[in-house]
């Protein structure tokens, strides 16, 4: 579990460790979360451990799938801090964060599970339903990487599926998340409002479905964007 420590990310993780998996909890900066996340699911009856790094480290990559236990499956869910910006106003230091934190972070996890002898049977990336439709209103370096980053994933999702990996997107709508925390609180209202289900996602609901996608039940599905958006795309 990549960027687990909070939001989706953990969310996720309990509904694994629920289902039996052993869960590694891959954080960067958020070591007291990640810790207690571990300690919660080992309490529940689960099996967790934490892996500290840096995505974007090539060599910390790897390291996570040259353990003595293979890497079964694997999950995404790694953003840069979010803030509206008109494009305007934008440096291009904005844009390659966000590149960084979801481009070269998943490039870095592909090349490291398709070098896997055997590969991992699935992946989920967590991108955004901004991907779909008439993107937000100051939001181009956070649209522009979460386009890449579905790119990305749909245009090796043939290649992987060739090796018995099969690779897939879920696409959230605007969720309750600390990642999403900073937003004005007008506009995550105005966002759940406009939504056909008049509200916005939570993170169980997006496990849910990357749960699903990580299953047995979801074994011919691959190179699918799941999006879990209350009808705001269709």
């Amino acid at each position: 579990m990549c960027g687990a420590a909070t939001g989706i990310g953990a969310a996720t993780a309990r509904v694994l460790a629920r289902e039996g998996a052993e869960v590694i909890v891959q954080y960067r900066t958020r070591e007291a979360e990640a810790l207690q996340l571990c300690a919660d699911l080992r309490a529940a009856g689960g099996r967790a451990r934490a892996a500290q790094g840096d995505l974007t480290d090539a060599g910390f990559v790897a390291a996570l799938f040259s353990g003595e236990a293979p890497i079964d499956a694997f999950v995404h869910a790694v953003s840069a801090p979010l803030g509206p910006e008109p494009f305007a106003a934008a440096a291009w230091a904005a844009f390659q964060l966000q590149w960084e934190a979801s481009v070269k972070t998943a490039f870095l996890l592909l090349q490291s599970a398709l070098a896997c002898e055997p590969c991992p049977r699935a992946g989920v990336f967590v991108s955004s339903v901004v991907t779909s439709g008439v993107p937000p209103k100051d939001w181009s370096a956070y649209v522009t990487a979460k386009s890449a980053l579905a790119g990305l994933v749909r245009s090796v999702a043939q290649e992987a599926a060739g090796r018995g990996l099969r690779l897939n997107l879920v696409s959230p709508g605007l969720t309750e998340t600390p990642l999403t925390a900073g937003i004005d609180p007008r506009r995550r209202e105005l966002a759940g409002r406009a939504t056909p289900l008049k509200r916005l996602g939570t993170v169980d609901e997006a496990a849910a479905a990357i749960a699903f996608l990580l299953s047995s039940e979801s074994a011919y599905i691959a190179g699918a964007d799941l999006p879990v958006a209350g009808a705001a795309v269709l």
